[in-house]
C-alpha cells in the first residue's frame, strides 16, 4: 500500500489525503487490521478558516494521521493551487464505510457526542441495518470538563476499537487530540460533527444529484438557517487562498507530511 504515501495534497497549510473515499477506507481498514492507532478528521473551509485563529486547532490538524476533504470548497482550493485531489470524501458516507467493514470484521464501536437520546437511537437504527455491528458503548455529548474523566472511564470500560466523537467542531477535535494517547487501546478515532443526528434520522441529506453537485453545504442551510452566519468565513477563506496564491506558492520546503506512513 506503498501508493497511498503519495497521495497529498496540501490546503491551506494542511495536509489532505488527495484519493477517493475507497482508498482512504482501505487505508484505514490496513491500518484497523495491523492494530495502528489512526486519527481521522474532516476539515472543510469553515474549520481550516477557524484554524488560521485557533493554534490548538491547527495543532490538532497537523497531528491527524488522514485529514479528509468533506467540503466541496477544499477540494475546488486544492485544484486551484493545482494540488491533486480526487473529490470530496464526505465524513457521512467514510462513517458508513467503517460501521459496514466493523460489522464485518468484528470491531467494538462507541458513539461519543451528539444530544441526548441521539447516539442512542443512532446504534438502534442501525443494528437493523449492519447484522453483526457491535456498539458498545453510548454517550451524549453534554458532559463539562469536570465530567471527562467519568467519560474516559466508560470508554476504556466498553473498550472500543473504533471511537466516533462527534462533539462538533473545533471541541471534537482539540478532544480526541488531547486524549488520544490517554485511550491507547481505541485504533481508530474519527471526529464526525453531526454524523449521529444524520443516522438518527433527525437530519435528512441533499439528494443525490446535489450532493454529486457539490452543493450540500447550500442544502444544509436552506435547512438549517443559522449556518448563514459561516458564509462570512467562507469568503473570508476563499479571499484569503485566493491573496496568498497569488503572493506566493507552496514549495516542497513548507509542506512537511503529517501523514505517517502506513
Amino acid at each position: 500500500m506503498k501508493q497511498f504515501d503519495e497521495k497529498k495534497a496540501w490546503v491551506d497549510g494542511v495536509c489532505f489525503f488527495g484519493g477517493d473515499g475507497r482508498e482512504s477506507l482501505a487505508l484505514m481498514a490496513a491500518r484497523l487490521a495491523r492494530g495502528k492507532s489512526t486519527v481521522v478528521y474532516t476539515p472543510n473551509p469553515i474549520m481550516l478558516e477557524n484554524a488560521t485563529r485557533d493554534p490548538a486547532l491547527r495543532a490538532a490538524l497537523s497531528r491527524a494521521d488522514l485529514n479528509l476533504p468533506d467540503g466541496i470548497g477544499v477540494v475546488w482550493t486544492a485544484r486551484l493551487l493545482g494540488e491533486q485531489m480526487c473529490g470530496r470524501v464526505t465524513g457521512v458516507d467514510t462513517a458508513k464505510g467503517v460501521l459496514a467493514l466493523a460489522a464485518k470484521k468484528g470491531y467494538r464501536v462507541f458513539f461519543l457526542g451528539g444530544r441526548p437520546g441521539v447516539a442512542n437511537e443512532a446504534a438502534r437504527r442501525l443494528a437493523t441495518r449492519l447484522s453483526g455491528l457491535t456498539v458498545c458503548g453510548v454517550r451524549d455529548g453534554y458532559f463539562s470538563v469536570r465530567e471527562e474523566g467519568t467519560v474516559l472511564k466508560e470508554i476504556r470500560r466498553a473498550s472500543p476499537d473504533i471511537l466516533f466523537v462527534c462533539l462538533g467542531s473545533p471541541r471534537q477535535e482539540l478532544w480526541i487530540d488531547r486524549y488520544r494517547d490517554t485511550l491507547a487501546d481505541v485504533k481508530l478515532f474519527m471526529g464526525l460533527g453531526g454524523t449521529l443526528d444524520v443516522f438518527a434520522g433527525n437530519v435528512k441529506r441533499a439528494p443525490l444529484p446535489i450532493q454529486n453537485l457539490g452543493l450540500e453545504w447550500l442544502w444544509r442551510m436552506a435547512l438549517e438557517p443559522r449556518r448563514l452566519r459561516e458564509l462570512p468565513k467562507m469568503a473570508a477563506f476563499l479571499y484569503r487562498i485566493l491573496v496568498n496564491s497569488c503572493h506566493s506558492a507552496q514549495t516542497p520546503q513548507t509542506k512537511k507530511s503529517n501523514l505517517k506512513k502506513i
